[in-house]
């Protein structure tokens, strides 16, 4: 069992040397090379419950992250059980599309100019509890959903405001989109 006692305070790590310890991420982090990663936190506990009372990111583009949590049952992550709280992540389309593996993106999607989300996760990979907080140049999403022993499903939507022609680059034929929706099933 191994011990984990990171503290980080206003660290900078070089792009570049990132690439060079996980060359598997060249592709995604090629255009921000000669960036560099401001990283801030604290992480302490055994590899099987490790306590992260703050984690902040920044450097890659307009991109910043903060988050706390614990997260038991590491090093296996598909039975690890995460109480993650994400305090902020801020982003932006050109962010996103320098980021993205080629064509994960349709070609029919337009991603919102600036991005800014707060959320929740709670359980395992099979059976959890989520939050997500979306507020975005083109209108605000909240979602709150659960999911039990990967068999059922409750999920609650808000959508406020979504400039659907924007998004699927139909402004001529679609407009904005405010709704509430629910879905509560099991199977998929």
């Amino acid at each position: 069992n191994a011990f984990v006692d990171l503290y980080l305070v206003h660290d900078s790590i070089a792009v570049q040397d990132v690439i060079m310890i996980m060359p598997a991420m060249q592709a995604q982090l090629k255009k921000y090379e000669r960036n560099v990663l401001h990283v801030n936190g604290k992480a302490k506990g055994y590899v099987k419950n490790i306590s992260i009372p703050n984690f902040e990111a920044s450097g890659i583009g307009n991109t910043a992250l903060q988050l706390n949590g614990n997260i038991q049952g590491l090093p296996d992550g598909a039975k690890a059980y995460y109480n993650i709280n994400l305090k902020k992540l801020v982003t932006s389309r050109r962010d996103i599309q320098n980021f993205a593996p080629p064509k994960t993106i349709p070609d029919s999607i337009r991603i919102p100019e600036n991005i800014s989300m707060t959320g929740s996760f709670k359980g395992t990979q099979n059976d959890f509890a989520a939050l997500l907080d979306a507020k975005t140049t083109n209108g605000n999403l909240l979602v709150s959903g659960s999911m039990k022993n990967k068999t059922s499903y409750d999920v609650k939507a808000t959508v406020d405001n979504v400039d659907v022609g924007y998004v699927t680059m139909q402004e001529k034929s679609i407009g904005k989109v405010s709704l509430e929706a629910t879905a509560k099933g099991s199977g998929f």
